[in-house]
C-alpha cells in the first residue's frame, strides 16, 4: 500500500488570528520551509467565523488587535466581525500565505516518539476612579452606579469591554430598558425570581453564563506510549510545554490585545528554529531542572469565572524565569527578539 503519510517542517493546528500570524512569521523567516496549517472549520477567521451572534465585535482596538504586518487602516478602532473576517482574507492574501491551508480538519493526534507590587496596586485603584467618574456622567440619575455599576473586582482583574459611542448607555435613557443587580433564586416557566424576592417577567432569557476553555482545542498528546497531561507541566516562556518536544502554544495577552502575545510568540518561535538548524538538531525541549523546585502560580491572572473554572486544567507557570506567564509585553518582545534562547532548553537529534 501507498504510504499516505504526508511530512511537514511545521504543522500549524488552527486559521484563526494567532495561526495565521505565526504563518506570517514562518514564510517570512523561512521562505522554503515545508509548513501546513490545519483548520476543523470549512474557512478561516478562528473565533471571528465561530461565533455568530448578532452584534458580535471586537473588546480590543484593532490598530493593535490587527497584525504588525498588515495594519488595519480603517477609521473605526472597533470592528464587528465581519469586517475582521475582510481584513483577516486580504491580510493572506497580500501576503501570499494560502499555500498549505487544509481546511476541514477535524481529527488530530499527536504522537512523539522517544527521544534520546506597591506601584501594581496604586494603578488599578486609581483607573477605577477614573472608571466610576466617566461612568457616571453618563447614566441616568434613576440608575445607581454604586447598585449597578460597581462590581466586586478590580480593573483588568476581569477583562474590561469596550462601549462604542456609548450605545450602551445612549440605550439606558430611552425608557425602555431597566437594569437589576442580584442574584437568582430560580427560574420559572414565565421568568426569574431573584434573591430580594423581586420576579421578572421574561419571554426570552438569554444564559450569558461564559466560555468554557478548553486548552489546546482538546488534542491528545502522548509521547511514546505514555499520554501527556499539559496540566501537570510547567510552561516555558509562554509557549512551549516541559518535556514536550517540538510544540509551541500561541498564548496572547489577557490585559491587551491578544495579538501582541502572538506576535511575541511568532517571533521566538522563529529564532528557536533558527538556533535547532544550527545545533543540527532534530528536537527541541524544555526541561525543568531536578535540583529546581518550582513554585506554582496562575497562568491567567484573571478572576474570571471561565478561568477560575478552567485553572486546573491550564498549565503551570512559576515565579522563576523562564517559567514564568507573560504579562509586559515590552519586556517580552525585547526577549523574544534579543534574548537568550538556550535556557532551559534540551536539543536532541
Amino acid at each position: 500500500m501507498p504510504n499516505s503519510c504526508l511530512e511537514f517542517e511545521v504543522i500549524i493546528i488552527g486559521a484563526g488570528i494567532s495561526g495565521l500570524n505565526t504563518a506570517y512569521h514562518l514564510q517570512n523567516q523561512f521562505p522554503d520551509l515545508k509548513y501546513t496549517m490545519l483548520e476543523a472549520r470549512a474557512s478561516l477567521g478562528g473565533t471571528w467565523d465561530l461565533f455568530r451572534y448578532p452584534g458580535i465585535r471586537s473588546d480590543s482596538d484593532l490598530f493593535t488587535f490587527g497584525f504588525s504586518w498588515h495594519p488595519w487602516t480603517a477609521s473605526n478602532p472597533i470592528a464587528e466581525a465581519s469586517a475582521i473576517k475582510e481584513y483577516l482574507s486580504k491580510a493572506i492574501s497580500n501576503m501570499a500565505l494560502q499555500r498549505g491551508f487544509s481546511m476541514g480538519t477535524t481529527s488530530i493526534l499527536y504522537a512523539v516518539h522517544e527521544c534520546s507590587s506597591s506601584s501594581v496596586a496604586y494603578f488599578p485603584t486609581q483607573l477605577g476612579g477614573m472608571i466610576r467618574h466617566a461612568t457616571i456622567r453618563q447614566l441616568p440619575e434613576h440608575i445607581s452606579y454604586d447598585v449597578h455599576f460597581d462590581p466586586k473586582y478590580k480593573p483588568w482583574d476581569q477583562r474590561l469591554c469596550v462601549c462604542p459611542d456609548g450605545d450602551f448607555f445612549k440605550s439606558l435613557h430611552k425608557g425602555n430598558v431597566q437594569i437589576k443587580t442580584d442574584t437568582i433564586k430560580q427560574i420559572s416557566g414565565s421568568g426569574i425570581e431573584l434573591t430580594s424576592g423581586e420576579f421578572l417577567d421574561a419571554d426570552i432569557i438569554v444564559a450569558a453564563t461564559g466560555l468554557k476553555i478548553q486548552f489546546a482545542g482538546g488534542i491528545r498528546i502522548v509521547i511514546g506510549s505514555e499520554r501527556f497531561h499539559l496540566n501537570e507541566k510547567f510552561m516555558w516562556r509562554g509557549m512551549m510545554m516541559q518535556d514536550l518536544p517540538n510544540a509551541a502554544l500561541v498564548i496572547g495577552y489577557t490585559n491587551i490585545s491578544w495579538t501582541l502575545g502572538a506576535d511575541v510568540t511568532g517571533i521566538l518561535l522563529c529564532r528557536l528554529l533558527k538556533y535547532l538548524k544550527k545545533r543540527n538538531g532534530a528536537a527541541i525541549i524544555p526541561r525543568v531542572p531536578k535540583s529546581m523546585h518550582l513554585e506554582q502560580r496562575r497562568m491567567l491572572e484573571l478572576s474570571s469565572t471561565y478561568i477560575s473554572k478552567a485553572e486546573d486544567e491550564l498549565p503551570r507557570t512559576a515565579h522563576t524565569w523562564p517559567w514564568q506567564p507573560r504579562n509586559n509585553y515590552l519586556l517580552d518582545i525585547i526577549h523574544a527578539m534579543y534574548g537568550r534562547v538556550d535556557e532551559a532548553l534540551e536539543v536532541v537529534g
